[in-house]
């Protein structure tokens, strides 16, 4: 299993509740490590990262969910500062409002529009197949908790909160009529227009290193994306990247920044279970 990412002992108020086979929990790690230089002292942002085991029931248990009602990660909290972020979008925002390199003036309103786009894509249909039932499956292990004689009513009501916003998401996601193919063209047409990007900031024959140019280098955009592309390679999906978005991304999946994260782990839990099978044999 994957370790946290601890940096040892720190004064931060800031927690980071994440798990690395986590794509949201993924996307504002990125974005920790390229967020660049707080607007003052006073509003870095560099949070103790704790580990979620969310494929043994972490996030469902009792201790969890006092701190964080969903019982999803990521999350990022100070309860000193009266921080309490619990989506990815949110936590995203939070830096970029002191992380000015995160979000430039000339590009802040592509960066929103994307980011929005980018998360209205359902990430568990392009991550995983039907059959493995996900949401099915983390509303049956919350029952089976809430069905048990020695949970309390308190720990019993965070359980029902919690079923009821996987069930609420399952609806919106049969309300839509989403499919495979729909997603799918979502993502096309989302890493469609990064394409476009890259080729309307290149100036020049070399291919920049971020979206919109060296000069200005990793922002909140990229850090989002890079993640997704490497959630698209792991679930066998790159026939939905462009080549030159394939040629962007790449690189920063070998970084020091990125493999810090993930120790070299691919971002699918089932793709580090087969390795490690494959290693024990």
């Amino acid at each position: 299993m994957a370790q946290p990412n601890g940096h040892g002992p720190s004064a931060s108020p800031y927690e980071l509740y994440y798990n690395p086979f986590s794509i949201c929990s993924l996307m504002v790690l990125y974005t920790l490590r390229v967020k660049g230089q707080p607007k003052t002292p006073a509003d870095a942002v560099d949070p103790e990262e704790r580990f979620i085991d969310i494929y043994t029931g972490e996030q469902m248990s009792e201790a969890y969910l006092e701190k964080h009602p969903k019982g999803t990660v990521p999350a990022l909290l100070a309860p000193s500062l009266g921080v309490k972020l619990i989506d990815s979008t949110d936590i995203t925002r939070y830096l970029c409002d002191r992380y000015p390199s995160l979000v430039p003036a000339a590009h802040r309103q592509t960066i929103e529009s994307l980011l929005a786009e980018l998360h209205g894509i359902s990430y568990v249909t392009i991550s995983f197949k039907p059959e493995d039932r996900r949401t099915e499956g983390v509303m049956e292990a919350v029952q089976e908790i809430m069905a048990r004689p020695d949970t309390s009513p308190r720990y019993r009501e965070m359980l029902q909160r919690k079923f009821d916003n996987h069930r609420n998401k399952l609806q919106t996601f049969k309300d839509n009529n989403q499919s495979i193919a729909s997603v799918e063209a979502d993502s096309r047409a989302y890493l469609d227009k990064i394409s476009r990007l890259l080729s309307t900031h290149g100036g020049g024959p070399q291919e920049q290193t971020w979206i919109f140019g060296d000069e200005v280098g990793p922002t909140a955009l990229d850090a989002h994306t890079v993640v997704f592309v490497a959630r698209l390679l792991d679930a066998k999906r790159a026939h939905l990247v462009p080549e030159d978005v394939l040629r962007y991304g790449k690189p920063k999946l070998q970084s020091t920044e990125w493999l810090g994260i993930t120790k070299g782990n691919p971002t699918l839990h089932t793709l580090w279970e087969k390795q490690q099978q494959q290693q024990q044999q």
